[in-house]
């Protein structure tokens, strides 16, 4: 279980975005996405793997998200975070779980998922 880290060790300027849904009038519904904030993150790579899907290979890095606790990423389906790697590019996360790690209020722990086979 990672530790809560120094706040000077949330390193990474996290945007959050969320599923909004809005009634299309025939009974269904259009997904857009709805920007949550931005938050201070500390963003470590945990593990890689690669992915064969539809005759395509892909790699998929899990990652372990620190951010300073907030009672609305309690709930984190279908959430993502984009943030800007030391490469100059644009990352994307895929938000899977999120915990108080000391049950504190302090920090939350949420594990990420980085990539798919396109």
């Amino acid at each position: 279980m990672p530790t809560a880290p120094a706040i000077g060790r949330l390193d990474k300027r996290l945007d959050l975005y969320g599923i909004d849904r809005a009634d299309d009038g025939a009974g269904g519904f259009t997904r857009s996405d709805a920007a949550l904030g931005e938050v201070w993150a500390r963003v470590r790579p945990a593990s890689a793997n690669e992915r064969h899907q539809s005759e395509k290979l892909g790699q998929v890095i899990s990652h372990v998200v620190i951010v300073r606790w907030r009672a609305d990423l309690l709930a984190v389906r279908g959430m993502r975070g984009k943030f800007v790697g030391r490469d100059g590019r644009v990352r994307e996360l895929t938000f899977e779980t999120a915990h108080d790690p000391d049950e504190a209020g302090r920090f939350l722990v949420i594990t990420a998922r980085e990539g798919e086979p396109r």
